[in-house]
């Protein structure tokens, strides 16, 4: 996968992201309506913007900072993420009812496919037996395909995200990605957007195979960092992850104390339950094209290029 040196302009930074005004040199998706969000008067952008400057590196979830996988609508402002949730459980329902009714009885979102996956694997390491096993795995190559096709037919990018990640490129920050979205998905994305360049080999991690280790456990944000901290800087480094669920915040807060966080959702509800889950302890925001301009406006401090 191509690298290009920072301080040089990507094809991200002059081809058009969809339509929209262009900043910075950079050409912005367009910023769905203010109806379509609820803003949120605690916005701590300065000091997001405070916090990503005096980081090296910067780890971003997928659904949601950089893109919303599963829009739908005018501007992307709806989700299609309960139509899989459905047809997740028809799947289930139509040859393993039983499996369907237990869970059920989780308490799961019934709109949520990663919710029923998750609960749907709770369940095999309960019972250990193949036949759950093996609804498993289909049931993980069923959603994988799902999101596939989501980047094709309804990804749209989060306003600010792509120019976030162009501007954090061309000042030298390692970038990254942990998800619990399909690898194959978020590559795909990536190229799609021609954005891969931005992220070395073996920094764009998407769901496990052992889909146990998810977030929130840590296991893919430590991969990342292991990565990271092979190099001889590595005592210098200091991490930031910018993420919408609580699953981020606990995956962040188990990296250690030189691992920050930045919660970001266009809802002060669901801001709530980040900064919650954070202590009040990391800053939140709900417009990435607002804490991009802060970062511009102020001189880049990153020294590292590893």
């Amino acid at each position: 996968m191509t690298h290009p040196a920072p301080g040089s302009m990507t094809r991200a930074s002059s081809r058009s992201l969809r339509d929209g005004s262009t900043r910075f040199g950079i050409t912005l998706p367009p910023t769905p309506p203010s109806s379509a969000s609820e803003p949120d008067t605690d916005d701590e952008t300065p000091a997001a913007a405070d916090l990503l400057l005096r980081a090296t590196h910067v780890v971003f979830d997928f659904d949601g900072p950089v893109c919303s996988l599963f829009a739908t609508g005018e501007n992307g402002t709806g989700s299609v993420a309960p139509v899989i949730a459905r047809d997740f459980r028809q799947r289930l329902g139509k040859d393993h009812s039983q499996v369907l009714k237990m869970l059920d009885t989780e308490g799961v979102s019934k709109e949520d496919p990663h919710a029923l996956y998750q609960a749907l694997v709770r369940l095999h390491r309960r019972s250990g037996n193949d036949e759950t096993h093996e609804l498993v795995d289909n049931m993980r190559a069923w959603l994988d395909e799902a999101e596939e096709k989501a980047v094709v037919d309804n990804a749209f990018p989060t306003p600010g995200a792509h120019q976030l990640l162009n501007v954090l490129h061309e000042r030298g920050y390692q970038l990254a990605i942990a998800s619990n979205n399909s690898e194959a998905a978020i590559r795909s994305y990536l190229v799609r957007h021609e954005l891969d360049g931005f992220f070395r080999e073996g920094l764009v991690r998407g769901r496990p195979r052992e889909a146990w280790l998810m977030k929130p456990h840590p296991h893919t944000p430590a991969l990342v960092r292991a990565i990271w901290d092979t190099a001889p800087s590595s005592a210098s480094h200091h991490y930031v992850m910018i993420g919408d669920s609580v699953a981020d915040v606990k995956a962040s807060s188990a990296q250690g104390v030189r691992f920050g966080f930045i919660g970001y959702h266009r809802t002060a509800k669901q801001l709530a339950l980040l900064r919650k889950e954070s202590g009040a302890k990391a800053p939140m925001v709900t417009d990435l094209v607002r804490l991009t301009d802060e970062i511009v406006a102020q001189p880049s401090r990153v020294r590292l290029t590893a």
